[in-house]
């Protein structure tokens, strides 16, 4: 048994000395010379076509580059002199929780601009109309008793 550990004992030994001299011949080695090129330019020549080159001419002085982009072309046709659109405002006044969500639904379904004012103890609603919307939903108003009033 004695033997066996003298043994292990000298090649743990011996190892260490050859990674030392290893070592100390790594870092007192002198490096090698690397090649040079006389002209490393020539080697390689890509031509890229100056109307693809757009990218590289940002990095120019040229302050006033724009970035490409989609033209988007619109108009817009005023209304003639003196020509109101007019719509009559009528406003509903103490309008209950359900009442006000059937009206809601009705008004949305008809494309009728309203607004509404909630307070503690009523809620208001103003509609907007034009007279092709005025007598038939004055007309489902009267039909379901919903009291309203013109402005």
């Amino acid at each position: 048994m004695l033997k066996i550990i003298k043994f292990v004992f000298l090649i743990l030994f011996l190892a260490g000395i050859i990674l030392a001299v290893y070592a100390f011949k790594s870092l007192t080695a002198k490096p090698e010379a690397k090649p040079t090129y006389a002209y490393p330019e020539n080697d390689i020549k890509i031509e890229i076509p100056q109307e693809k080159r757009w990218f590289s001419d940002m990095k120019s002085t040229h302050k006033d580059f724009a970035y490409p982009a989609t033209e988007v072309e619109f108009s817009i046709n005023f209304l003639q002199d003196g020509y109101k659109k007019q719509k009559d405002q009528i406003v509903i006044s103490n309008v209950d929780e359900e009442t006000f969500f059937c009206l809601r639904e009705i008004l949305k379904e008809q494309n009728i601009h309203f607004a509404y004012r909630k307070t503690q103890d009523s809620l208001d609603i103003v509609l907007y109309l034009e007279d092709s919307q005025k007598d038939r939903l004055l007309g489902l108003f009267d039909y379901y008793a919903i009291h309203y009033s013109k402005n």
